[in-house]
């Protein structure tokens, strides 16, 4: 069995997204003999104890005319590699959303068209389970490349109706397309987390915006440090954490500035090395409030019962919280206003956990459905 996805980039939620289905395949079939292409094979088999291969056969700072032939040469590889597989798996993840650069039809849009394809031509299963998908900015290249990874697919599944509208749309078709949740929901939380400590706030920080305009981290760099220092002179200890270890600089730069402007230490500002969804719901767990932008970070959050503040960048975000109730609690991550912030995070702190628990139980009956309609698919044939 082959996963497949931009996996070993030190994205959390990507990983938390394999974690979650090696899991449930160990549970049904743990015989399989499971194996990756993945963007860092070696981050792969270090963090997942499984083979890997990298994804594509580029390299990071090569030459548009060398990415060209790496293309082109992606093709029989992949073709070859899809022979030594009965079933091909896209285990969740954004492998559909065209936000954060998304929208290169050369890119992922591309890799999953040959999959798709190659998978079809070998007769061999393709299965994109709780994946998501947008439309914020279309691309015709890469439509045209979704639309037909869509068709193809054995199986799929999207992580909310947001995503399944887009994917409807993509494909042109009346394609059946059965919400389920983020496959991390179904990680079990963590063993070792403490009581909720009051006044415990954790801050996801999250490194976007386009490298050619640094005026717009700046911005938000300015407004998350004026917001973290307001908590922080209420009494309230902050811990940042990320969620893409490209994120990590810049959380050292905002507690750096919070503990300058606020004159404190490291012990009411301090941030987090944590890079796997289990280490990130720990940190959580004893929160009173969590306020995050990436979508994983807002998982960790619900699944250890915390609510959450969110600053998106896309719509899913905000499906979720409409999910769990706190629909009111969003704001785009480009515009927010630091007061509103901090009005979300007071009534976020007023607000009454149930509602959280008893969301969170229907998404993971959701979830043991979803296994028990794959199951079958993932035996080997």
């Amino acid at each position: 069995m082959l996963c497949y996805g931009f996996l070993g980039m030190g994205n959390v939620g990507n990983e938390a997204s394999l974690t979650a289905f090696l899991n449930q395949l160990r549970a049904v079939q743990p015989q399989a003999r499971v194996w990756c292409l993945g963007m860092g094979a070696e981050d792969v088999e270090r963090r997942h104890g499984i083979p890997a291969r990298r994804l594509t056969t580029s390299r990071p700072g090569s030459s548009r005319v060398a990415r060209l032939f790496a293309r082109l040469a992606d093709i029989p590889r992949t073709w070859w590699l899809i022979g030594r597989a009965d079933t091909v798996v896209v285990p969740g993840m954004g492998v559909f959303e065209t936000s954060l650069g998304g929208s290169n039809p050369f890119g992922l849009a591309y890799w999953l068209a040959v999959v798709a394809v190659g998978a079809r031509l070998r007769r061999r299963r393709l299965l994109l389970i709780s994946v998501g998908a947008d439309r914020s900015r279309p691309n015709p290249a890469t439509t045209f490349l979704f639309r037909h990874t869509l068709r193809l697919a054995t199986y799929c599944s999207f992580r909310d109706e947001v995503s399944a509208r887009a994917a409807r749309k993509m494909a042109g078709t009346s394609l059946a397309v059965p919400v389920r949740p983020d496959l991390a929901f179904a990680l079990p939380p963590p063993e070792c987390s403490g009581p909720r400590a009051p006044g415990r706030i954790v801050v996801g920080v999250m490194r976007f915006g386009p490298r050619d305009d640094p005026s717009v981290m700046g911005q938000y760099r300015a407004k998350l440090v004026r917001a973290i220092s307001s908590l922080v002179h209420e009494g309230a200890s902050i811990r940042l954490v990320i969620g893409d270890v490209a994120d990590l600089p810049l959380a050292d730069e905002i507690a750096d500035a919070v503990r300058s402007y606020c004159e404190v230490d490291e012990a009411r500002v301090a941030v987090s090395h944590a890079d796997n969804q289990n280490d990130l719901m720990a940190e959580m767990a004893g929160a009173e409030v969590v306020v995050a932008s990436r979508y994983h970070n807002v998982i960790a959050a619900l699944r250890v019962g915390v609510p959450v503040v969110s600053l998106g960048y896309a719509g899913k975000n905000a499906a979720l919280l409409e999910r769990f109730g706190l629909a009111e609690l969003d704001q785009p991550i480009e515009e927010f206003d630091p007061d509103v912030l901090l009005r979300h995070i007071a009534e976020a702190r007023a607000s009454s956990r149930s509602q959280l628990r008893r969301v969170l139980a229907q998404m993971q009956e959701s979830l043991r459905e979803q296994e028990l309609e794959i199951a079958p698919l993932l035996e080997s044939t």
